[in-house]
């Protein structure tokens, strides 16, 4: 928890996590699964302990990497744990036992399949928890992508059949998640707030295909003006304009969120956008005309102007949803961050006035 915490915490948390990482090895994450062919209820609920404790620690290491550009402490290709069921007692585990046979396939099986654009779910319903571990073994490949693309290509673009690989291996995780009980996006769900976790993961895996938002974000710093200026300081750009792109900023549309085709519009002339990305612009003004959250009495998709002002909005709500009740640290200095943001794009409007 000290990772959410205030700038001094940050540092002590990434430190522990080398220590909580060689404690994950030593206590097996890197040994395949072994056990009695029939345990009894004890002996499985000690595997699960062991099981979910090691993942838990992995998708901990997953969420620093994300929210720090950080290499992730435990990497895919040390997870070896199997499949994890949801029971609460002895009863719910015999009868689980009598229709269900357990899935043999490991975490590195799983995640080749998906990578391979393979339907997971068919053979064996797989958990809303262990989709959601696969979610970030997917983000961590798009990871070290993202580092050895930036190495090789002056513009950091990825390859378009890495690109392709990752879209399809995406939409076969998201056919498994949709086949759980927990795929709701209500975050306070009786069925728990893991589908709104796990659903805004895969959207920003999709942004991290197109934008390389990784290094510029500094939340380490918890310095709201120094986040906004690295965002907004032209170095951080969006490379190819795509069909790919497009999936990317419909994403961003379903999180009320349009960075990625602000960033376009600075970078290209409005009036040669295509017709797919003139529809996301028109589907994200309608969404804030339908919903009357802000003043758009001058609408064109073919105005810059009018679009960078579409973009203010937005890190304007994202920032007051941000000021709202939060229990870390990292929620408001995203907040102050977004406000700066939204201010600076609506600067150069203000000055035609």
């Amino acid at each position: 928890m000290t990772s959410w915490g205030n700038r001094a915490a940050v540092g002590d948390s990434l430190v522990l996590s080398g220590q909580v990482a060689m404690l994950a090895r030593e206590i097996g994450i890197s040994t395949p699964d072994v056990g009695h062919d029939n345990p009894s209820w004890e002996e499985w609920v000690e595997q699960e302990e062991r099981r979910r404790t090691l993942w838990v620690a992995y998708v901990q290491f997953n969420l620093q990497c994300i929210a720090f550009n950080v290499p992730p402490m435990i990497l895919n290709q040390e997870v070896l744990c199997g499949e994890e069921w949801k029971v609460r007692n002895s009863q719910d585990w015999m009868r689980m036992r009598s229709f269900h046979t357990p899935d043999s396939r490991n975490f590195q099986q799983v995640l080749g399949q998906l990578l391979q654009g393979r339907q997971i779910h068919k053979s064996n319903a797989i958990s809303a928890f262990a989709n959601y571990v696969l979610i970030h073994g997917l983000f961590q490949e798009i990871f070290f992508a993202r580092n050895t693309a930036s190495l090789v290509e002056p513009t950091g673009s990825l390859q378009v059949g890495f690109v392709q690989t990752m879209e399809s291996a995406l939409r076969a995780w998201q056919n498994s998640w949709e086949a759980t009980y927990e795929s709701t996006l209500d975050p306070l769900s009786p069925r728990g707030p893991m589908g709104f976790n796990a659903t805004a993961l895969v959207r920003l895996a999709y942004i991290r295909l197109n934008a390389n938002t990784g290094p510029y974000r500094q939340l380490s710093s918890r310095d709201p003006q120094g986040i906004a200026h690295e965002l907004l300081d032209g170095r951080f750009a969006v490379y190819e304009r795509s069909p790919f792109l497009d999936r990317a900023v419909l994403q961003c549309i379903h999180a009320l969120s349009i960075p990625d085709i602000a960033r376009c519009i600075e970078t290209s002339s409005a009036q040669t956008l295509r017709d797919d990305e003139r529809k996301l612009l028109n589907m994200v003004y309608h969404i804030f005309r339908e919903a009357d959250l802000t003043e758009l009495s001058f609408w064109a998709d073919d105005n810059a102007d009018a679009v960078r002002h579409l973009a203010a909005c937005t890190a304007r709500l994202w920032a007051d949803i941000f000021q709202g009740f939060h229990t870390y640290e990292v929620s408001r200095v995203v907040a102050e961050g977004l406000a700066i943001i939204a201010d600076t794009l609506d600067a150069p409007l203000e000055t035609h006035i």
